[in-house]
Parts: C-alpha cells; structure tokens; sequence
C-alpha cells in the first residue's frame, strides 16, 4: 500500500492527458430521476468508508458513465490489463481464473450489487490480471475509465483512501478465502458462502458455486440434500 501511494504520481502522465477529459456526465439514455439515484448510491457507498464532501464527490461524479452489461459480457479476460472498473448499481459479476493450457474455469468469487469492482492492481500498476470478470446477470454499472481513476487518485484525497483501503481489504479477503479452502470442509465453505451471499443460489449457476466451492456439481447436490435433512441447518 506505501509503495501504492508513493509511486503513484502525475508525473507518469502528461498534464496533456488530463486536458482531453471532459468533465461532463455522460449518462444518456437515464432519466434524471434514475441518475441521480444512481449518484446517491455510489455517494452513500464511498461515505461509509471515508467522508466524502459535495465538492470532492462532484469530481467523482464528473467522470462516472453508466451503462448496461449483458449476461455473459466479459468485462476484461485473464492476462489482459482493465480498461475500467467501478461500481455496481442492479445485477452481479464473477471472477475467474483459468489454468495455462486448460480449458475449464476456476470460479473465484463473486459480487453483487453496491459493491465495487474491478482490479485495482492492474489499473495501477499496469499489470495484466490475474483472472477474468464477467457479467452473469443483466448488469448496470457506474463506470470509471482507467485515466479517469488514476486522475482522481492524484487529485481527490478520499478517493484515494477509498482506493487504497479496497486493495487492502480486496488482499485480506483472499487471504481469508486461502485459509478455508485449506482448513473447512466443503460443506462447511457452503454454509459460508450462504451467509455472505444469502441469495446466491437464486441467480448463481450450480456449476459456478460448485466450482467456487472447488467441488464438483454432483457433490454440491449431495451437500444441498445432506443440509436439507438437518432442519436445525436448512432453516
């Protein structure tokens, strides 16, 4: 996180770069109504994590666009480096990983509305990413473009606090995910996976939860029917 705050500078960016951003919202087609709510939820959000005032928000706002996400639109791949990352307003996401000279994909986490998402790391540092994102629900985001993140990162202190505090919690959930694959059972990871994500098996594939489980769907079928027949557990 030092080295994060201590690379990051505009002196890696022509103030040129900085002339060409248009400090307009570009929001067609949503209504007023819609955009504001829209704005209200991202405010909210980033409030809670550092305060935000109306001026240093309008930044923020400035360079956000909103837009919708197809069911199974990739919004970047593996070993790609992000255009954009952001936060999401109605739907839901998937990161997944897949191993050199394979085919199949290795579900690693999920996320759901009012979150953020992206890779941070990538967008930073410009590094290509270690797994893909996609949309596997109809999903409509508030977007910020890379240039656009790295611009506020300089010139907008919370968003950097904001910035700074996700790759730690982004780096202490991955620890926590690490520790449960090696220390729980599956079930175990299948009751936890419901608490953090209650309505997960209602727009979920049983072939994505399984894999993020790192089980076979058969296997999570026999653990759904297992947990049904405790009614201390199912309820």
């Amino acid at each position: 996180m030092v080295r994060l705050l201590k690379n990051r500078s505009l002196k890696q960016f022509k103030a040129t770069h900085f002339t060409k951003i248009r400090f307009t919202i570009l929001f067609y087609p949503l209504p007023n109504g819609r955009l504001r709510a829209h704005l209200n939820k991202i405010w909210s959000h980033f409030s809670q994590i550092t305060p935000f005032s109306k001026e240093e928000f309008d930044k923020l706002a400035a360079l956000t666009t909103f837009q919708t996400l197809k069911k199974g639109d990739v919004v970047y791949k593996q070993g790609s480096i992000p255009d954009y990352g952001g936060y999401i307003i109605q739907g839901a996401f998937r990161y997944f990983y897949t191993p050199p000279m394979e085919r199949r994909e290795v579900t690693t986490s999920f996320q759901f509305e009012e979150t953020c998402f992206g890779d941070l790391r990538s967008i930073f540092y410009n590094e290509p990413a270690l797994v893909s994102l996609q949309a596997i629900e109809d999903t409509v985001i508030g977007r910020l473009d890379k240039l656009h993140y790295l611009h506020l990162f300089d010139t907008c202190k919370p968003f950097a606090r904001v910035m700074v505090l996700s790759l730690e919690r982004k780096y202490n959930e991955l620890l926590g995910d690490t520790i449960e694959r090696i220390d729980r059972e599956a079930e175990q990871r299948y009751l936890k996976m419901l608490e953090q994500y209650p309505h997960i098996l209602q727009r979920v594939s049983q072939r994505y939860i399984a894999s993020y489980l790192g089980i076979k769907p058969q296997s999570l079928s026999r653990i759904r029917k297992n947990i049904m027949a405790k009614p201390s557990l199912a309820a």
